[in-house]
């Protein structure tokens, strides 16, 4: 099978052995779904539950109740997630913002990550076995550049990174019948240890796509610094309201989502995929990572 990939990719989406053999592990719905690029609606949402050792329920009950996900966490070792925000209301897994960015913000944080990589030398090639074992995980990430609150403020200007760092109260407002609510605090993200940023760039070749898994952070801002029309493949995919959902996102739209949410992102067949992640209130552990069961 792995001949076999590597011989149907055209050049420009071409994958190394390493992870076409990656590629050729996988139960054939969750390649179909990561690999192939077949559309999540023509995904038996069902049989990919299964693949990935879950239980139905995950995808059936509310999004605040992943009684499921929580008890595989616990099978795996992993510490239970702790609760979201201390605000006694239940919190929704995704929600989205169009143009959270402008075009001029996106673009000065590409060139300043393709900056940053053009000046360094990777620590961690392609074809790194521990790279290829662990390469969901952001602290392996290579491809990025890590910033301060400050150093985005100096980039995108203080109005817009102000604006960033109260989206996650959207994730509790959207459940809360009052207009008036300011949601979480943005006060309670000063601390720098509370916040990790970085901007990305993934690649056909660097990381291809990023297996299902759930973040380590109590809320994650992830901003599109372009469309994704620009690349092929690449797409964000969640498993949310019992249904599995492609996130299909312009320049400067943003997903907030809570530590809830199981997604991925579908192999990048060519062009580069940039995005900023900001991680809120981070835990240290690792996150827990569903490649199948």
């Amino acid at each position: 099978y792995v001949s076999y990939l590597l011989a149907s990719m055209r050049p420009s989406a071409s994958l190394s052995a390493d992870w076409c053999d990656l590629a050729a592990q996988m139960p054939p719905v969750l390649r179909s779904l990561l690999i192939d690029g077949v559309h999540p609606r023509s995904v038996p949402l069902a049989s990919l539950q299964d693949e990935l050792g879950l239980s139905s329920t995950i995808c059936s009950s509310p999004d605040d109740r992943l009684q499921s996900l929580r008890l595989l966490r616990l099978l795996r070792g992993l510490p239970p997630e702790q609760k979201l925000f201390d605000v006694g209301v239940p919190v929704v897994a995704l929600c989205m913002v169009s143009a959270g960015l402008t075009a001029d913000a996106c673009a000065k944080l590409r060139r300043a990550v393709d900056s940053h990589l053009n000046a360094t030398t990777p620590s961690i090639s392609s074809s790194d076995d521990s790279q290829l074992s662990d390469h969901l995980m952001a602290r392996r990430f290579s491809d990025q550049l890590v910033l301060t609150r400050e150093s985005l403020e100096q980039m995108i200007g203080q109005e817009a990174r102000a604006a960033l760092w109260k989206m996650p109260g959207m994730l509790v407002q959207h459940t809360r019948s009052t207009a008036d609510n300011d949601g979480l605090p943005a006060a309670g993200y000063d601390d720098e240890t509370a916040v990790e940023i970085s901007i990305r760039r993934y690649t056909p070749h660097a990381r291809p796509w990023i297996p299902f898994h759930t973040d380590r952070a109590q809320a994650t801002v992830n901003v599109a610094l372009a469309d994704d029309k620009i690349h092929q493949g690449g797409r964000l995919i969640a498993i949310r309201q019992g249904a599995l959902e492609q996130i299909d996102r312009l320049e400067g739209d943003v997903t907030i989502h809570a530590s809830t949410l199981l997604h991925a992102v579908s192999r990048l067949c060519d062009g580069a995929r940039y995005s900023l992640i900001i991680f809120f209130k981070p835990c240290k552990e690792s996150v827990a990572t569903f490649e199948h069961s």
